[in-house]
């Protein structure tokens, strides 16, 4: 019982220490847009790694959709959040398309703004 206890702990660690190889800094995100599709939305953009020694194996995204009223940023409600994990080749820079589930019955009054932060990048 104690080994499990051992190796699930260093399997752990290990997990959190490829989320800080990465730092936000060393990312460049490009064009991050939301697109309509089918009824619903896609986030679009590009991810290029700058990073000298790590492989980029993916990126988690935090997001969220507002509702804004006359085009200003200050006068928006936020409608919707989620996670969204996007998986990325080691070395390059990839375009990613990813579906975004918005609730069905949400009704768009002005215009529709995609905020995202990163949350954490993992690396090999």
């Amino acid at each position: 019982m104690l080994q499990e206890g051992v190796i699930w702990q260093y399997q752990e660690y290990e997990e959190n220490q490829s989320k800080k190889k990465i730092l936000p800094s060393e990312l460049i995100f490009e064009d991050v847009s939301l697109e309509s599709s089918n009824g619903g939305y896609d986030i679009i953009g590009r991810v290029i790694n700058n990073s000298d020694k790590y492989f980029l194996s993916g990126v988690q995204l935090k997001l969220a959709m507002r509702d804004c009223t006359n085009n200003e940023k200050n006068n928006c409600i936020i409608i919707a959040e989620q996670d969204e994990y996007i998986n990325i080749p080691p070395k390059q820079a990839r375009d990613f398309k990813k579906d975004i589930y918005l609730y069905s019955d949400i009704n768009i009054r002005g215009k529709l703004v995609l905020d995202y932060s990163l949350e954490y990048a993992e690396a090999k």
